[in-house]
């Protein structure tokens, strides 16, 4: 009997190592870049200039790039993939491209030339001031896109709802300078409804998280998620009986398209709104 005791506790000592170098090894995602170059851009820059129309830039290290717009010129924020050239040029697929003057560990300043109206400006920025980078998020801040909808056991949403919102094409991403970017699109189309938001965790255990769409994380409970798994190849997020199901963002559009390509998704898409339930991680109010 002593014997196997001694056993089972043997077995489970193994599957509690196991579990613990898994959970360890997530945290190296095969996206993960080792580029200098890109690794000193990968940040939230804030422009340092209040009469500019864009309110910042900001670049991830799996190829994806925000810009925001001052809020008086109801223009929503544009998103895509960026190509780092040669160590001094930034291509946006549908937007511009940046010629780097200096960047440094607090500061970003550049050329921007937008592909619309081809017209260049110097541009100065600074770092926005980011998260720890504890191991859930490492995980959590990357492009992710939806693969899945299903509801819990007890939702108050129609079987009609949750269908109308998985047909949606969704990529969300989470950056440690507390920005979280939600797009949603029809499948098939071009057209597009893009968000800004910040987000932070609710406490050290890093299982709920806190958003906001007005830029005042209260951390209401109406303004809060749940993350019951994560890990570098999947994210589950639920919120109001609903269990959304995303993967790594595969990446539709490359840095070969030039802006008439995509100018559905620069122009009209402020016509575009979301299928998701407003007041929702996925939808502002």
């Amino acid at each position: 009997m002593k014997y196997i005791g001694l056993k089972l506790i043997l077995i489970l000592a193994f599957l509690t190592l196991l579990n613990s170098c898994k959970e360890e090894s997530s945290t190296n995602n095969d996206n993960d870049t080792t580029d200098p170059q890109i690794l000193a851009i990968s940040a939230k820059w804030n422009v340092s200039d209040n009469n500019s129309t864009y309110v910042a830039f900001e670049f991830n290290k799996y190829g994806n790039y925000i810009v925001s717009f001052d809020e008086y010129l109801d223009e929503e924020p544009r998103f895509g993939k960026y190509e780092l050239v040669g160590g001094t040029t930034i291509k946006m697929a549908g937007f511009g491209e940046i010629l780097i003057v200096s960047v440094n560990e607090n500061s970003f300043e550049f050329e921007l030339t937008t592909y619309e109206d081809n017209y260049t400006e110097s541009i100065r920025t600074l770092k926005q001031e980011e998260m720890e980078l504890t191991t859930r998020t490492k995980l959590l801040c990357r492009t992710w896109e939806l693969k899945e909808i299903i509801p819990e056991k007890y939702s108050d949403y129609e079987e009609w709802e949750i269908d109308l919102m998985n047909s949606d094409n969704l990529t969300v991403l989470f950056s440690p300078a507390g920005t979280y970017f939600v797009r949603s699109s029809d499948k098939g189309e071009d057209y597009f409804y893009n968000k800004v938001s910040i987000w932070k965790w609710f406490d050290n255990s890093e299982k709920i998280l806190c958003y906001s769409h007005y830029n005042n994380l209260d951390c209401n409970p109406s303004d809060q998620v749940t993350i019951p798994v994560l890990n570098s190849n999947y994210l589950e997020i639920r919120e109001k009986g609903l269990i959304f199901k995303l993967v790594p963002f595969t990446g539709k559009y490359t840095t070969s398209m030039n802006f008439n390509e995509l100018e559905n998704n620069n122009k009209n898409n402020k016509t575009r709104t979301s299928k998701f339930p407003k007041g929702s991680f996925f939808f502002g109010k």
